[in-house]
């Protein structure tokens, strides 16, 4: 190796490692970052549209992706730069570069700073995707799905199935709507659209239970809810900004309920971005030690997830800031223990 480009990494400032380091770990980092992205855009689409009142338009489809991106991201991107982070440590072992570098007299240790740099740049990303773009981008993409709800247009002569109801426009005008056993039709509706599905207001109508000994009534006016599928806990209180979480959490403990799993959410917010700094300081160890094995990554992202899992279903038993605190105990210790039994550091 040229003796300057070793002087040059064992200056103080260590500029030529980093930039070495950088430009091995942006290639891999990108593509697992756009994979990432892809599915995980997939699989929120999905999930959106299985509990929507209706199938959104071309436009307002492309709009609800990039509402739903910034949640994407931030669940994407530190994995990504971990998947990054250990195939580029791993090349540097299959090329030669670490061996290289060891000849010369640097320690593994010198590899932490680049490794923090790297870790600190993610947690910044991090702290505003989580405190700000992704709990917006869930509000914006909840009122995509209701304004494409109110957008129905029924065509005379079809069937079209809402969240529990069947609706049909007759040749002749007016609605029939079936509900269960409900079954009502009416001369004039409107279709408005709410944060939970559709409201269908009806006027002039009459109304009658199919079940056995069900009678029938005409009303001039009547208004059915019709959901487009249970948003859930988790999902309601991820779309939450920080100041309704804190404002959430303060009433349910003036009430005299449980507030842990509200706390947890606002908690893991900004736990998630310290759990990104073990990560490219694991990646450094593993890569160099074993290379790039594809089962020593996923056995990582499955350890975490199963902290944050557990954090999530023992919360109420040993408060938020300990289930919050768990993943990143965890990882640290396992990082600590890697970065230990670590011959070249």
């Amino acid at each position: 190796m040229n003796p300057a480009l070793g002087r040059r990494f064992r200056s103080p400032v260590g500029c030529g490692l980093a930039r070495l380091l950088l430009g091995s770990l942006a290639g891999p980092s990108l593509v697992a970052l756009a994979l990432l992205t892809a599915a995980g855009c997939l699989l929120q689409l999905a999930a959106a549209l299985l509990g929507s009142a209706a199938l959104p338009s071309w436009p307002a489809l492309l709009r609800l992706t990039a509402d739903l991106l910034p949640a994407v991201l931030e669940l994407g991107l530190p994995l990504a730069i971990f998947a990054g982070a250990l195939v580029g440590f791993g090349r540097w072992r299959e090329d030669g570069t670490w061996t290289g570098l060891r000849a010369i007299g640097l320690p593994g240790r010198r590899l932490l700073g680049p490794s923090l740099l790297l870790g600190g740049a993610l947690a910044v990303v991090l702290v505003l995707l989580g405190h700000g773009l992704a709990p917006a981008g869930r509000r914006a993409a909840a009122r995509t799905l209701a304004e494409s709800a109110g957008a129905l247009e029924l065509v005379p002569g079809h069937f079209l199935a809402v969240g529990d109801a069947v609706l049909h426009r007759p040749e002749g005008g007016g609605l029939l709507v079936a509900l269960g056993d409900l079954v009502a039709v009416a001369r004039e509706h409107r279709i408005e659209p709410r944060s939970d599905g559709v409201l269908l207001r009806l006027a002039d109508g009459r109304a009658a239970l199919g079940a056995p000994g069900g009678g029938s009534l005409g009303f001039r006016e009547a208004a059915f809810p019709l959901p487009s599928g249970s948003p859930g806990r988790r999902v309601e209180l991820a779309e939450r900004s920080d100041a309704e979480l804190r404002a959430l959490a303060a009433s349910q403990q003036r009430n005299g309920k449980d507030s842990a799993y509200t706390s947890l959410i606002l908690l893991k917010r900004s736990m998630l971005p310290i759990v990104a700094l073990w990560l490219p300081l694991l990646a450094c160890p593993m890569g160099l030690r074993w290379g790039a094995r594809p089962w020593m990554g996923l056995s990582v992202v499955l350890g975490l997830w199963t902290l944050i899992r557990a954090g999530d279903a023992c919360c109420r038993w040993t408060g938020a800031w300990a289930a919050a605190a768990l993943p990143l105990l965890g990882l640290g210790v396992c990082a600590a223990l890697v970065w230990l039994r670590w011959e070249d550091r």
